[in-house]
Parts: C-alpha cells; sequence; structure tokens
C-alpha cells in the first residue's frame, strides 16, 4: 500500500473519530435534559433499560468490531451519561479501603459502572445498607448469597420490615457481571433504594420466613404449585429466632407484588404460617453468541 493510499484511510479515521466525538456531545446534552425531565425520579439508574441497550446494540451488531470491546465501550458510554445526572456513589463492604484496589469486586465494578467510579468502604452490611438509605450512597454491590456464606440478605429482610409498605425501600435492582461467562464463578447484586426496571428477560429473588424447616420438596411440590418455579438459593437458621428458618428464593421472570401469581402465592404462604416477601428483580445477564 502506498503512502498516499495509507494517509487517505488514516483522514477517513479522524472523520470518524470526529463524528463519533460529536455524537457523544450530543448524547451526553440529552443525558443532562433527562435529569432536568426527572427531577422528582430519585434515582438515576435504570439497569433494565441498560440490559435492553446492550442486548439492542449485540443483536444489530454484523461487523468486525469485537463485541466484548463493543461492550465495554458503551458500559463506559452508560456509566458516563448517569454520572452527568448527579451525585453517583457506591458502597461496597470492606474492612480494611488500603488494598481496595487488589479487591476482585473493584475490576467487576469498573467493569460496569466506568474507570471514574467512586467506590465507598464500609466496614458491614448494616452501614452499606444504611449508606444507601440516608442517600450518601446511590447503591451497594455485594456478594451473591450461598448456602454458607454472605448472608447479606438478612440484614435487607431486618431493614425491611421497618419500611413495610413504603416504596421508597432498598432492593436488588441488578446483577453482576452484565455478561455471561460460563468459567465465572464470583458474581454480586446490586442493591437501591429505587424499583427495579423490567428488561423483558428478567429474574426475582424472594425470601420466606418459616416456623420450621422447609425442604426443597416442599418448596418444589407446594410453593411451586402456584405458577411459579422456585429454586431455595440459600437458606439460614439465625439465634435471634433459632425456631425460624430464612429462605432465599429464586424464580425466572419480572415478579411484582402486584401480580396476581405472586398474590395467590402469598394467600397460600399465610395458610401454611409462612411469610413470602420480594427482595427484587434483575435482567438476566447477556450471552456474547
Amino acid at each position: 500500500m502506498s503512502d498516499s493510499n495509507l494517509k487517505l484511510l488514516r483522514d477517513r479515521i479522524d472523520k470518524i473519530d470526529q463524528k463519533l466525538q460529536q455524537l457523544l456531545n450530543e448524547r451526553a446534552e440529552i443525558s443532562i435534559q433527562v435529569k432536568a425531565v426527572k427531577t422528582n425520579k430519585k434515582s438515576k439508574l435504570k439497569p433494565g433499560r441498560e440490559a435492553q441497550i446492550l442486548r439492542s446494540i449485540l443483536g444489530r451488531q454484523s461487523g468486525d468490531f469485537p463485541k466484548t470491546s463493543l461492550i465495554k465501550l458503551w458500559r463506559e458510554i452508560l456509566s458516563a451519561s448517569v454520572r452527568l445526572q448527579g451525585k453517583f456513589d457506591l458502597a461496597i463492604h470492606a474492612l480494611d479501603n488500603r488494598n481496595i484496589e487488589a479487591n476482585d469486586i473493584v475490576d467487576v465494578i469498573r467493569t460496569h459502572f466506568g474507570t471514574n467510579t467512586s467506590i465507598v468502604c464500609l466496614p458491614s452490611i448494616a452501614e452499606v445498607i444504611r449508606s444507601i438509605q440516608v442517600e450518601k450512597c446511590e447503591i451497594g454491590v455485594l456478594a451473591m448469597p450461598t448456602n454458607d456464606q454472605n448472608f447479606w440478605w438478612i440484614d435487607l429482610i431486618e431493614y425491611l420490615k421497618t419500611l413495610e409498605h413504603s416504596r421508597e425501600k432498598i432492593q436488588i435492582i441488578a446483577k453482576l457481571p452484565i455478561i455471561f461467562n460460563p468459567d465465572n464463578s464470583t458474581e454480586y447484586l446490586i442493591i437501591a433504594k429505587c424499583e427495579p426496571d423490567p428488561s423483558g428477560n428478567d429474574n426475582t429473588f424472594l425470601t420466606v420466613e418459616a416456623p420450621k424447616k422447609l425442604t426443597s420438596r416442599f418448596i418444589q411440590d407446594c410453593l411451586n404449585s402456584n405458577s411459579l418455579k422456585l429454586e431455595i438459593i440459600a437458606d439460614y437458621n439465625g439465634k435471634k429466632k433459632p425456631d425460624y428458618f430464612l429462605y432465599l428464593l429464586h424464580a425466572n421472570g419480572f415478579i411484582r407484588e402486584t401480580d396476581m401469581e405472586f398474590k395467590n402465592l402469598e394467600l397460600y404462604s399465610l395458610e401454611n404460617s409462612l411469610d413470602i416477601k420480594i427482595l427484587g428483580n434483575y435482567a438476566e445477564p447477556i450471552e456474547l453468541n
């Protein structure tokens, strides 16, 4: 290739870069306008809509630009748009913030929320929840609960009991990473004081408080008979109420407390001395295929 042809190609790239920059600035202006339109809405984060955007981008991608890089690029754009709408601090549970950048959770956070995200380290789960409640932080990122660790969902249940009928309650609104990786064993959940928004392909976390230990068979045969397919993610028998058992359940679909299928499940639960609550929803991670 001659030097003149190479220069022509580079000139084309420069013009494309200029257009991209112009479009990004236009997008930023619109994001600021969005802030003005929704002044009465406290949450700047819409993870359901963001998941829809990413799925649409991947669905129409037909060129040679790598999909992984495309998603990373758009995550930076989406995160920058959120920060343009106001303060956006993120809380995590970390006993020592001196080596915070070496923590695995930080890599996941930076990938999803952008390199400039402000991370606040707090020494307890209760303080993470409180920081969101008093609006010191907009969201919290906590490790996915399992049957032998990460029992922060118990703290969240206790918190929710103090705000039984409030719409401004902290809930699970998203799951990280947003891109599905079969080799990834570390997952996180995002909690925030806002209503989760549906993406079109979602999941729901529920909790059940029971006066007796429930078996997986009971969950499958009884609770699932109400058209919701539930599975036990974790269970807990605490010292405060040794005769009571708490269960974290997972269900496919975006379930609301106003949905008839949940109301039927709630009625059935009451008849069996069970207290069932929705803990939040999240978009199904996206597969790169």
